[in-house]
C-alpha cells in the first residue's frame, strides 16, 4: 500500500489542475449569486446542476481519475456497497427527521422549487465528495502531503460554500 507523507513537494500538471478547477468550481458558485430574473434554468439546472454538479463534480473527476489512476486509489471501491448504501437510507431519513422536527410540515409546500432543492441536496453531496474530497484531496496528498492537502481543500471547500451555495429555504417553506 502506498504511505503519504505528511510533507511533500512534488508538483505536478494534475496538482495544477486541480487548483485551477478549484477556482472554476468557485467561479460557478458566485455565478450563483447573480440575478438570473429568477430564470432557474440558468441559474439553478446551468450553472448549478450542469456545470457545476455534473461537468465538474461527475465528468471531470471520473474522466481525470481514470487518466491519472485507478479509482480504487481514490478510495472508489466496490467492496461493500450495500453496506454504504445502508448507511446513507438511514442517515438521510435521520436527517430529514432532524431538519423536520421542529418545522411546522403543514407548512411544507410540494411544488417544483422543492423538490429542485431536494434533488440539489442529493446531488450537491456526491458532487463534494467526488471533487473535493475524492480527487483535490488525493491529488494534493501526491503533490504537497496530507496536511498540505487537508489545508487546501478546506480552503477551496470554504470558499466554495461560502460564495453561492445557499439555498433561500423561506421559498421552500412558504
Amino acid at each position: 500500500m502506498n504511505k503519504t507523507k505528511w510533507f511533500a513537494f512534488n508538483v505536478e500538471k494534475e496538482t495544477w489542475l486541480a487548483i485551477i478547477m478549484g477556482f472554476v468550481v468557485i467561479g460557478l458558485s458566485l455565478l450563483m449569486k447573480v440575478d438570473f430574473k429568477n430564470d432557474i434554468l440558468i441559474g439553478g439546472f446551468l450553472i448549478r446542476d450542469l456545470l457545476m454538479i455534473f461537468g465538474v463534480g461527475v465528468a471531470f473527476v471520473i474522466l481525470r481519475i481514470s487518466k491519472i489512476g485507478n479509482f480504487k486509489e481514490f478510495g472508489i471501491k466496490k467492496d461493500k456497497w450495500w453496506l454504504a448504501l445502508t448507511i446513507n437510507i438511514v442517515l438521510a431519513i435521520a436527517l430529514f427527521t432532524l431538519m423536520s422536527f421542529g418545522l411546522d410540515l403543514s407548512t411544507l409546500t410540494l411544488n417544483t422549487a422543492t423538490i429542485t432543492r431536494i434533488i440539489f441536496i442529493l446531488l450537491a453531496g456526491i458532487f463534494e465528495c467526488l471533487f473535493f474530497y475524492t480527487y483535490q484531496r488525493v491529488v494534493f496528498e501526491k503533490a504537497f502531503g496530507k496536511l498540505m492537502a487537508i489545508i487546501l481543500v478546506f480552503c477551496i471547500f470554504i470558499h466554495f460554500t461560502m460564495q453561492g451555495f445557499s439555498l433561500n429555504s423561506s421559498s421552500c417553506f412558504s
